[in-house]
């Protein structure tokens, strides 16, 4: 939490301090556990993979992958999360299972609540439906419009035809409605790799004259590491071909870039997005592709709520009216007006 919050405060270096001390934690836990390392290095080309990081690697054999996904979110309790919320399969039982996931998610073949975006479906959209990258069939259906992430117990591709692509074939188990008991993950190691190479985009500087390349050299070179590590995890084919070069994120323009689309690839519907745009917003001062993106879907209103969310201080939610009368200190959210009904449908 203290990484996440120095993230959002703008203290890079507490940070990284933060981020740090995590990462060498899971490498000691690693090193400390033989079984736990030998499952991790499976693979022959993990360590080429991983950067010698500690994440658990998707590799289940020669061609196969998905070890990763039902290791973080079928199984439960993976070396690699750090704190996660704990549901057991309820039908039957006094347990607790998962049925927020039955709701917006759905089960098995089912729609729940909630769509993938359009962005996210269009198998054009090399940024997120890379057809070498497991994660993009993994978290969701594009022909049927669904998401599988937390909706699936465990997921098994097959990359071994000619193409080299997972699609050929797909197995995987879904849960039943009311028995998901996939555990709810607030924070992993993929995640806090990501907030450090954030936090190093952001200490380097714009431009690109000799000395601020030389002064960013070391920040970027760090935050691809964090980056390429997480994406090459993902690589569906043996042997591993990496699609990320660096001499292609030397700015910082270019790793910001990065590290926001390897966020939204490895993060996918696990409750990140918003918050990265707004982090991205308050940094930049403006809303604009916080506004774009969350009203895309809008299947009406999408206009109002691109416009509203376009007023930076809108992407804070308004002081709750009875609030402002008995607290004179509090001044309302000027997106909001001044928190009366007729003031807020002027704003």
């Amino acid at each position: 939490m203290l990484c996440d919050m120095y993230l959002w405060k703008g203290d890079y270096q507490q940070c990284i301090r933060y981020a740090d001390e995590i990462i060498e934690s899971k490498k000691n836990d690693q090193q400390s556990d033989r079984s736990l390392s030998s499952m991790l290095v499976s693979a022959a080309d993990n360590v080429k993979r991983l950067n010698g990081y500690p994440l658990v690697t998707d590799v289940l054999m020669s061609n196969y992958y998905g070890n990763a996904y039902s290791s973080i979110f079928g199984s439960g309790d993976s070396p690699e999360t750090i704190f996660e919320l704990v549901f057991e399969k309820g039908s039957g039982t006094s347990r607790l299972s998962n049925e927020a996931v039955n709701a917006f998610y759905g089960y098995a073949n089912t729609q729940g609540w909630v769509q993938p975006s359009s962005v996210l479906t269009e198998t054009s959209s090399t940024p997120y439906k890379n057809k070498y990258d497991a994660r993009g069939w993994e978290n969701l259906s594009t022909s049927a419009e669904i998401i599988q992430k937390y909706v699936y117990d465990n997921i098994r591709l097959y990359a071994a035809d000619t193409n080299n692509d997972p699609t050929m074939s797909t197995r995987y188990s879904s849960y039943a409605r009311d028995q998901n008991k996939s555990n709810w993950v607030i924070y992993r190691l993929s995640d806090i790799m990501l907030m450090k190479a954030e936090a190093l985009a952001e200490l380097t500087r714009e431009g690109t004259d000799e000395a601020t390349v030389a002064y960013n050299k070391p920040y970027l070179e760090q935050a691809f590491s964090l980056v390429s590590a997480i994406n090459k995890r993902s690589l569906a084919e043996t042997p591993m071909v990496d699609t990320l070069k660096p001499a292609s994120y030397m700015t910082k323009t270019a790793m910001t870039k990065l590290v926001m689309e390897e966020r939204h690839r490895e993060l996918m519907f696990e409750g990140k997005r918003y918050y990265d745009l707004v982090r991205q917003a308050r940094r930049s001062g403006e809303s604009t592709q916080l506004a774009t993106t969350v009203s895309a879907k809008q299947s009406s209103g999408g206009g109002y709520v691109r416009n509203k969310l376009s007023k930076i201080d809108a992407i804070y939610w308004p002081y709750n009216l009875d609030e402002l009368k008995v607290n004179p200190n509090l001044k309302q959210n000027p997106a909001f007006g001044s928190g009366e009904n007729q003031s807020y449908s002027k704003n």
